[in-house]
């Protein structure tokens, strides 16, 4: 780091690599020094706009160049090969889009890699800044609702993600992910943030492969926390709906209720509300 300014890449030229490599590109104390994608077309289309070098080999880029960060915004079950590589060049700061990885072996390696080069790994969960979410929290935090025993988090993707969000591309990507690594990390990681620092110990859950075939069409599932919490969690990507995403969520207290609807819905419209207090 020099001046104080962050010299930054980022792997994967895709949708939410080119937020990522925007954001950098426009920032003060952060310079966007390069992109990588294997389509070198749009990796060239990126750093153009962006005023970065283009790359189609990632780790010729973490090679060559003088890098503190990098954003890794690949295919999910892509993360262990860009993760490691960017750990061996010495990278210091490493922010994996959500998930880790789709396996306990690849996360294994990763962290293996991690601790051996000293790079810190951070996972990129961007719902801790959402309104509705942080309102959430501390309403729990700080005990309007009282001890939190029940909860019901419904987050439904349109099937338009699965079969063509990716272009030609989206099947390949689809089967190597799930609606668990694609949403319900995103469930799990705000549940934590809520409940810190209870834990899960039991879990329970169904999976479905009827509709898509080559990957699962939903999981429900229940969550058992260790301070007695009980959690539904039902994620999937076969929802025939006009929109993106629909996602709720729902908390019971003993002395009141949060409801949290994430999203607008068929005759619900967005919003948050708490109920609190005894009669």
């Amino acid at each position: 780091m020099e001046n104080g300014v962050v010299r930054s890449a980022v792997i994967g030229a895709g949708l939410l690599g080119t937020i990522h490599a925007d954001f950098l590109a426009d920032q003060q104390n952060a310079d966007l020094v390069a992109v990588a994608d294997v389509r070198l077309e749009a990796a060239e289309q990126l750093a153009s706009k962006t005023g970065a070098r283009a790359y189609v080999n990632y780790e010729e880029m973490v090679t060559k160049e003088e890098l503190d960060l990098v954003v890794v915004e690949t295919p999910d079950h892509l993360h262990k090969e860009c993760a490691v590589a960017c750990c061996q060049a010495g990278v210091p700061y490493l922010v994996i889009q959500k998930p880790l990885s789709t396996t306990i072996e690849d996360g294994k390696a990763i962290l293996e890699a991690a601790n051996a080069s000293g790079t810190r790994v951070l996972v990129w969960y961007g719902n801790r800044c959402y309104g509705m979410d942080m309102a959430t929290q501390y309403a729990i935090r700080s005990g309007l609702i009282g001890k939190v025993v029940y909860g019901d988090c419904i987050t439904e993707d349109n099937i338009g993600v699965p079969l063509v969000m990716w272009g030609e591309r989206s099947r390949d990507w689809v089967a190597n992910s799930s609606p668990a690594n694609f949403l319900a990390t995103h469930t799990v990681d705000r549940l934590y943030w809520y409940f810190a620092p209870a834990r899960v110990e039991r879990v329970y859950a169904i999976e479905q492969r009827e509709v898509l075939g080559y990957t699962p069409d939903l999981y429900d599932v229940f969550l058992f926390f260790d301070n007695g919490l009980k959690v539904r969690v039902k994620v999937g990507w076969i929802h025939y709906v006009e929109g993106g995403v629909e996602s709720s969520e729902l908390f019971n207290g003993v002395e009141g209720q949060i409801i949290n609807n994430r999203s607008t819905r068929f005759y619900t419209r967005q919003g948050w509300r708490v109920n609190f207090g005894k009669e």
